[in-house]
């Protein structure tokens, strides 16, 4: 697997959890397009990165470092 992938998915995640957050704290200042944009943007973020840790998951990689696990016997 190429690191290219982790470098591009693993910051997706976390922003969209970043923007999640920013949306909840100013909601009340935000016009109504702006925060479900936001919404909607970190919905998708969280979304991508989460299918590709379950990528990983089913490959038995880590998602942090994409390393194989060692199989426990």
């Amino acid at each position: 697997m190429k690191k290219r992938k982790i470098v591009f998915f693993m910051p997706l995640f976390w922003i969209g959890l970043l923007l999640q957050n920013i949306g909840l704290i100013f909601r009340n200042e935000l016009p109504d397009f702006a925060y479900g944009f936001l919404q909607g943007l970190s919905f998708v973020f969280i979304v991508a990165g989460f299918l590709f840790m379950c990528w990983c998951l089913r490959k038995r990689i880590n998602p942090i470092t994409l390393k194989e696990w060692e199989s426990r016997q």
